[in-house]
């Protein structure tokens, strides 16, 4: 079977497709629609950037294989925090005092940290999940093993009378 034509593949890559077309309408619209105002039009658009990210990483949910709405999640992502940051450090926004662009980029490095860490986290349950199937899948492998022979290679000895000593076992009682 061609791996291009797996239909998970297909889909991811057709929602992931649909949302990059979604993302080019609206920043074009938006660009246009402010006109001469570049600097509010970049800031709206960074911020749909990062709502548009959080629309593919919920998309994720819709397909078996997320790899490329994944990476569409983290491209908006970044280009909504590239922007944003960009835009409150170096842009020249007549409508915010320098405090104001100082608070807007420390909160949106804030928002960025939350998001590496979540993403950190979510990578390190990845890596768990991955050791755990690969250890059920050594598992499944294995040749099931025989009711006799697991009930006799891991039982313990019946219980009994206890060795005397190194001479043996002591001589059952009553007798001699």
């Amino acid at each position: 079977m061609n791996p291009s034509s797996n239909p998970a593949k297909i889909a991811g890559a057709l929602l992931a497709g649909v949302l990059a077309a979604i993302a080019i309408l609206v920043f074009v619209g938006v660009y246009l629609a402010f006109g001469n105002d570049h600097f509010t039009a970049l800031e709206v658009i960074g911020t749909l950037s990062l709502i548009l990210a959080l629309a593919a990483y919920l998309a994720q949910s819709f397909t078996r294989d997320p790899g490329t709405l994944r990476a569409t999640c983290w491209g908006l992502f970044g280009m909504g925090f590239a922007v944003l940051v960009l835009n409150d450090a170096f842009g020249v926004n007549a409508g915010l005092s320098t405090l104001g662009r100082i608070g807007g980029l420390i909160v949106l490095l804030v928002l960025l940290a939350i998001v590496l860490v979540f993403a950190y986290w979510r990578g390190m349950g990845r890596a768990s999940t991955e050791a755990r199937l690969e250890h059920r899948e050594a598992w499944a492998q294995q040749p099931p093993p025989s009711a006799f022979s697991y009930a006799s290679a891991r039982s313990a000895a019946p219980p009994g009378p206890e060795p005397s000593g190194p001479g043996g076992p002591s001589p059952p009682p009553g007798g001699s």
